[in-house]
């Protein structure tokens, strides 16, 4: 870069034509016709006066270039224009090339484009710019100009006879006749008072005189300091006094890098792991398009433990937890807190009956040492509540797999046994879980004594151990007694300390649970007869239009002579629709049976004369379905049933006679009962 030339000076003296044009109004209407005549502008480029204009600065004046033209920094009145800095006599004033206002003789300055377009410079469409020197860039427009066809266009001074509407007079030169060259250059040879190179003064067609740069520095050539020169020939300017740039392969100035100068920075510095960092052509930032391996990428590279989805094939139990669901934090870390921080072990089933039976099941994805853990059961005795604690021996629960803790009926105590083959801790004591409508409840705690899991069936008398919790109202939940018929964890659900969580279904013994039993919404089982008597028992009818087996169904007891109450789960028995079956009291022990005739043997019934007392019937799916009371009974239905009627309405039967429903009809009322003569296994007879 070795001075500015023709190219430039074609600029400042089209520029200063135009900007002529544009001020005084011409220019905004031109169209492709720029540049036929100056119309009404009045650029003076005539000699100083006498006073202002003389080249000393005087009195009040802040400025003298040694002319009273307007728009040069220094205006007729000899005072300095706004953007403009002016110093020394002559005066030499400078606008601010890059403030992005254009002023003074800048065509352009950034985004100031004087509101010209390309097609106001009659080069058609396209997009017109500023260059760093604040001339205008007509590189986007679609059209170039032409030199040679008459118009004058972009950085044409004239075009042939097209003038431009400038004269030797305005030129600021003498007189004379004023012509273009084949280049589209003024041709000043004609005029008098040619430009005197050395005078200090920029007359055209001189880019600059002696130590008058006509406002421009090193800035406005891309560098970013030192000196500008003057050529000899006042034709341009002598760059080599400029230092630094863009392009020169230093980073300095303003540049964030320079072609293979990157300040010392790489990839890593951009948030990545390798590769080859580069600079962009305007030395203002860089290239990262060579670099290799962020986070947000989605793949776990360089210092990461993983990046999104990726997981770098990790888990919750590679960061030593029980299992859970491993995440990715935007820091590309591990997201730990779905993680189980303690085994995940749930009491899985629950029988009562012979014997009584908990299984555990290990959701934790590793397997746990049961050594040290414990079993609460809770249970009522004597109307009261009893607790058992169940220490567990060692035994190493397998991930996902579980483990039948069974109790012994008449056991003498001593160490649990173990069995790896049947997984199977047997204890030689008994649970006395009572089944039917006696409450109970089974928690579970760990080897530090917190709290792991619970469950609780009948009333609320039992409440879970501190650390885990069960918010539902246990009477959702049915304890069953036959040993085919649990309560189990609904398959494919979670553990969230509700009722929900449960269901009663088969059991299953160590092996995958079971559907949960149909509620047997469409059976219709009443209870249709009371014999208080020796022995005491009751009849059941199946109202609805299909067979019923009453398998796991129950039997509920009450008596006010105590209070005692008490309940027997129903053997299989297929009752046919329409038929009748007797519940008897009169087996000592074992399980209820179906004997000939018909008849289904339970334990002892306490009912008698003349007590109050209640009888009730849940179905497998802990559903109340048919519920009477006698006498001032303080019994109450079970589940779903109603009975609203004070039980003083219902008479208490005699040792002769039985409390019959008439009718088959249930109203859940006393109205639907009366005492009536025994008819055992057949339908009622008339009231007494």
């Amino acid at each position: 870069m070795n001075g500015v030339t023709a190219s430039k000076r074609q600029s400042t003296a089209w520029w200063l034509v135009l900007a002529c044009l544009t001020f005084t109004g011409v220019g905004a209407g031109m169209g492709m016709g720029v540049g036929t005549g100056l119309g009404g502008c009045t650029v003076d480029f005539t000699g100083p006066g006498s006073d202002c204009g003389d080249g000393v600065i005087q009195a009040d004046e802040t400025c003298d270039d040694a002319n009273t033209a307007t728009g040069d920094g220094c205006g007729a009145s000899c005072e300095v224009e706004d953007g403009w800095t002016c110093a020394g006599e002559p005066s030499v004033c400078e606008t601010a090339c890059g403030d992005d206002v254009a002023r003074g003789t800048e065509a352009c300055d950034g985004n100031d484009l004087r509101s010209l377009s390309c097609e106001q410079l009659g080069l058609g469409d396209g997009d017109l710019a500023c260059d760093v020197a604040c001339f205008f860039d007509t590189t986007g427009c679609d059209l170039q100009a032409v030199c040679g066809n008459g118009a004058v266009e972009s950085s044409e001074e004239c075009d042939g006879e097209n003038l431009a509407g400038a004269t030797c007079e305005r030129l600021g030169l003498a007189a004379g006749a004023l012509d273009c060259t084949d280049g589209c250059e003024y041709d000043v040879t004609d005029c008098s008072g040619a430009a005197t190179c050395g005078n200090t003064a920029i007359e055209y067609p001189e880019m600059c005189d002696g130590a008058n740069m006509g406002g421009y520095e090193c800035a406005d050539f891309g560098f970013y300091s030192g000196f500008l020169v003057c050529l000899p020939d006042c034709d341009g300017f002598d760059e080599s006094g400029c230092t630094g740039g863009c392009g020169d392969s230093t980073v300095n100035g303003p540049e964030a890098c320079d072609n293979t100068d990157l300040g010392g920075q790489d990839c890593t510095d951009h948030g990545f792991y390798s590769g080859v960092l580069a600079c962009e052509a305007n030395c203002a930032s860089f290239d990262s398009s060579g670099c290799t391996g962020e986070c947000g990428d989605g793949v776990a590279n360089g210092p990461e433990d993983c990046d999104g989805a990726d997981l770098g094939g990790q888990a919750c139990t590679d960061q030593g937890h029980f299992g859970g669901d491993l995440a990715c934090l935007a820091s590309c870390t591990f997201d730990e807190s779905a993680c189980h921080l303690t085994p995940r072990i749930v009491i899985n089933e629950v029988a009562h009956g012979w014997p009584d039976t908990v299984e555990l099941l290990n959701l934790s994805a590793v397997d746990v040492n049961l050594q040290g853990w414990s079993v609460e059961a809770h249970d009522m005795v004597a109307n009261f509540p009893h607790l058992q604690l169940l220490y567990l021996p060692f035994y190493l629960l397998e991930a996902g797999q579980r483990v039948l803790l069974v109790d012994e009926m008449n056991g003498t105590g001593g160490a649990p046994t173990v069995s790896i083959a049947t997984s199977t801790i047997q204890y030689h004591v008994n649970i006395q879980w009572s089944g039917g409508l006696v409450p109970g409840a089974a928690g579970l705690l760990d080897d530090d004594g917190d709290a792991v899991d619970f469950v609780r069936w009948g009333e609320p008398q039992f409440l879970p151990p501190p650390g885990t919790s069960w918010a539902d109202t246990p009477t959702l939940l049915l304890g069953q007694s036959a040993d085919d018929v649990g309560l189990s964890r609904v398959p494919d659900g979670g553990d969230t300390d509700t009722a929900a969580d449960f269901c009663v279904a088969l059991v299953t013994d160590t092996q995958p649970n079971g559907p949960c039993m149909d509620p047997l919404a469409g059976a219709t089982v009443l209870i249709t007869e009371i014999d208080i008597g020796s022995p005491d028992r009751l009849e059941l009818y199946n109202a609805g239009p299909g067979a019923v087996d009453l398998v796991g169904w129950t039997v509920t007891f009450y008596d006010d002579d105590g209070p005692e109450t008490g309940g027997s789960s129903l053997p299989s028995f297929v009752l046919a629709a329409g038929d009748y079956v007797e519940v008897v009291e009169g087996i000592p022990s074992g399980s209820p049976t179906v004997v000939s005739g018909g008849q289904i043997r339970i334990h002892a019934i306490a009912w008698s004369v003349p007590d109050p007392g209640g009888c009730g019937l849940v179905d497998p799916a802990g559903n109340g379905r048919d519920f009477v009371r006698w006498g001032v009974s303080n019994a109450l239905p079970w589940g779903a049933d109603l009975f609203t009627d004070q039980p003083t309405f219902a008479p208490a039967p005699g040792s002769t006679t039985t409390l019959g429903r008439m009718n088959l009809t249930d109203t859940n009322t006393a109205a639907d009962w009366c005492i009536q003569d025994p008819t055992p296994g057949a339908s009622n007879g008339p009231c007494t």
